[in-house]
């Protein structure tokens, strides 16, 4: 009973071999395990192009479903502008604690979240593509 049939055949070892220099080798696990700052920018570049196509699709779509999605999007940035402006309006009149309220549940709803995500998803889009025609 030798060293091999532990293992079973002699093949199995050397694919095993095989998996493991390569992994750990040239290309493999030691050199993926850090990531430089040039790997950084790339990985942020394509996530970009990536964002940009998906947004170039998503403008062009006039489906029920995008749509809702600009309803939900305008119904979301409404809100929270409506709250802001009430909170204004409120500070404004020295009602500090109503101010204090609508603070509380705007965090605890995470409009201030949800106004953030809706605004980069739904109208930075726009806005970049008109910085680019203007460049272009």
């Amino acid at each position: 009973m030798g060293f091999m049939s532990l293992f079973g055949t002699k093949k199995i070892v050397e694919n095993v071999s095989d998996a493991v220099s390569g992994a750990v080798g040239k290309g493999g696990l030691i050199d993926n395990a850090f990531f430089t700052d040039q790997e950084k920018a790339q990985v942020g570049l394509e996530a970009g192009r990536l964002w940009l196509d998906v947004q170039k699709v998503l403008a062009t779509e006039n489906s029920i479903r995008s749509i809702t999605r600009r309803a939900i999007a305008w119904a979301i940035v409404g809100e929270f502008l409506l709250l802001l402006n009430t909170g204004v309006v409120l500070l404004v009149l020295g009602k500090r604690d109503l101010v204090v309220a609508i603070k509380e549940f705007a965090i605890a709803m995470k409009f201030d979240w949800m106004a953030v995500t809706v605004i980069g998803f739904f109208f930075l889009y726009y806005g970049v593509q008109k910085i680019v025609k203007k460049e272009a």
